[in-house]
């Protein structure tokens, strides 16, 4: 899933030497960590992103879980049925 306001493949912005500031090594984590989002891993996903103050990552995990939120419930209530 990618959204508009996820982090891209080109996010180097103008500035510092030689006319732009690559994207740091964190922004770089949070995409390729996004890439791994499943309905699976998404709840865990945002709960780690979050605890980590992750903000890209924590808002593509939230909009995938908003985009896909009967998947999650579904998900989530076959897991709590298995732990029974």
């Amino acid at each position: 899933m990618a959204r508009e306001d996820s982090p891209g493949p080109d996010d180097a912005t103008p500035g510092g030497c030689g006319g732009f500031t690559p994207p740091s090594l964190r922004h770089h984590c949070e995409r390729v960590l996004a890439r791994g989002v499943s309905l699976r891993s998404v709840m865990k996903d945002l709960a780690y992103a979050e605890a980590l103050d992750a903000g890209a990552l924590s808002r593509y995990c939230a909009g995938f879980a908003r985009l896909n939120l009967d998947a999650v419930l579904m998900r989530g209530m076959r897991d709590l049925r298995r732990d029974d």
